[in-house]
């Protein structure tokens, strides 16, 4: 192959592009650790069309989040001469005559879906690609990660695909390797970063060339009424810790208090059970308290949500559109009303799947649509934003740096000009007495996992981000815990403690 014309491509690739497709192809498949926004769906277009052309496969199986379903969809028509792109089949139902199925992971919990994907790559010489394949790093614990692994036997070569390959832990790494190259996962995440590099290609951050993402964080000084009401639920949680030592070890509930405390961080009536009660409060509370609870959420607007309306207005003054994250949906809808002037385009969980491509195309292209809100587990992974806005606001983040890393990479990934200006605003919970909250506690935990993966990937800028830190079908304590992440506890406790 001497030219990518030679394959019917018209788009020429980055040098970078070039060098790694040409590893990836050295290498039979394999891993593609790329920086989000680096074209790793166009590279592995490139790949399947060589691989095609020298004869080592026939067919491709792509897995993918549907949310990354529209970069599979579109990237061939940008790419390819006219008649020359791959025949992609979507969804389900008969393939046909389509050398390219799409789907998504979800589907590999069915038993039925599932043999008929195996029975497609045992036809023929299959490539098999597991897009964001931190989507699966359970392996054999997990539902669709122990399907992956089966598909993963059943083809003849492979490619998997995620700048994340270590969110949380380095079983995160060895899982994402072992569908690579069935067999010696475990091993190769367990070498040395200078050995682990022979396993896997990846463009930086630095090689894309992009302009910096300026990060600020702003401590916002939380009410008389919000503090008061988030340290009677820490109070509460640091009582249950003491009364019931095995909930160091239940990551059910131990997810459960920290999902109640990341709410009540932002927004305590967010908290509030059906008859006023305060959640997590197992013991009667005071007077004044009780009294409190009941009167606040008529009229309590948390000073984040002032914060990201003040932000919105800035924005949109300067002729500019705004994408908020929040990861729990009761802050989506309170935003969603406070901010219903902008005519906010949403995107979560309890947003319709057909809907969602027409939130973002009216946020792409509604000149009255002022602000995205979104949740980083239904929007950080496959969606290109960065041609809309380069500026985007957490309200609030999780234990999962995976996630955070995709919801960042929305706004800054290739294609922006070297002038462009791109920023991240990172919103935290203040106490009146200048103790932490649980969003320090969070902040330290991702800055740490961050450093952590960039020292395995010898990722130079990666380690130089310092966070002044899914699916929506997991558990609450798999997202922000999970079965590795005993730090993640730890901090958890430490915090309870000193309380």
């Amino acid at each position: 192959i001497t030219s990518v014309a030679d394959l019917g491509i018209i788009r020429e690739p980055t040098p970078p592009q070039r060098r790694d497709v040409a590893r990836l192809l050295g290498l039979g498949g394999g891993a593609n650790f790329s920086v989000p926004g680096a074209g790793k769906t166009a590279m592995t277009y490139l790949i399947y069309s060589a691989m095609k052309r020298m004869g080592e496969v026939e067919q491709m199986l792509v897995l993918a989040p549907i949310s990354a379903h529209e970069a599979w969809r579109t990237e061939p028509r940008l790419m390819y001469a006219p008649g020359a792109a791959p025949r992609l089949h979507l969804g389900p139902g008969s393939a046909g005559a389509a050398e390219a199925i799409l789907t998504n992971y979800e589907r590999l919990e069915n038993r039925g879906r599932l043999d008929a994907l195996l029975s497609f790559c045992r036809r023929r010489r299959t490539l098999i690609v597991f897009d964001e394949a931190h989507r699966v790093k359970a392996g054999p614990k997990g539902v669709r990660g122990a399907a992956a692994l089966e598909l993963s036997a059943a083809a003849h070569r492979r490619c998997v695909l995620t700048g994340t390959p270590q969110p949380n832990s380095p079983n995160d790494l060895a899982r994402v390797l072992e569908l690579a190259y069935p067999g010696h996962g475990f091993r190769l995440a367990g070498s040395d970063s200078e050995s682990l590099m022979s396993a896997y290609a990846r463009i930086t951050k630095d090689e894309l060339g992009l302009p910096p993402l300026v990060s600020a964080t702003e401590h916002l000084p939380l009410s008389r009424a919000h503090d008061q009401i988030y340290e009677a639920m820490v109070s509460a949680a640091a009582r249950a810790l003491l009364r019931d030592p095995t909930l160091r070890s239940d990551l059910t509930r131990a997810g459960r208090i920290v999902l109640l405390l990341l709410q009540a961080a932002t927004d305590p009536t967010a908290v509030l059970g059906n008859g006023g009660e305060l959640a997590m409060l197992t013991d009667r509370a005071d007077l004044d308290l009780e009294r409190l609870v009941e009167a606040l959420p008529a009229s309590f607007v948390p000073t984040k949500f002032v914060r990201v309306a003040q932000l919105v207005d800035t924005h949109h003054a300067a002729g500019r559109k705004l994408l908020v994250w929040a990861n729990f949906r009761s802050h989506i809808r309170s935003l969603a009303r406070l901010l219903a002037p902008h005519q906010p385009a949403v995107v979560a969980g309890y947003v319709a799947l057909a809907d969602r491509q027409s939130e973002i195309d009216r946020f792409r292209n509604d000149p009255d649509c002022h602000v995205l809100l979104a949740t980083p587990h239904t929007l950080a992974e496959g969606v290109s934003l960065h041609f809309t806005t380069t500026q985007q606001v957490h309200v609030d983040r999780t234990f999962n740096a995976g996630m955070l890393l995709q919801a960042l990479d929305r706004t800054h990934r290739l294609g922006l000009p070297a002038t462009a200006h791109c920023t991240v605003t990172y919103l935290m919970a203040a106490r009146r007495d200048g103790s932490d909250t649980i969003d320090d506690v969070v902040d330290r935990r991702l800055d740490a996992k961050v450093l952590a993966m960039a020292r395995k990937l010898n990722d130079r800028q990666m380690a130089t981000l310092s966070f002044p830190s899914s699916d929506e079908t997991m558990s609450d304590s798999d997202l922000l815990l999970g079965p590795d992440h005993d730090d993640d506890l730890a901090a958890l406790f430490e915090h309870l403690r000193l309380t």
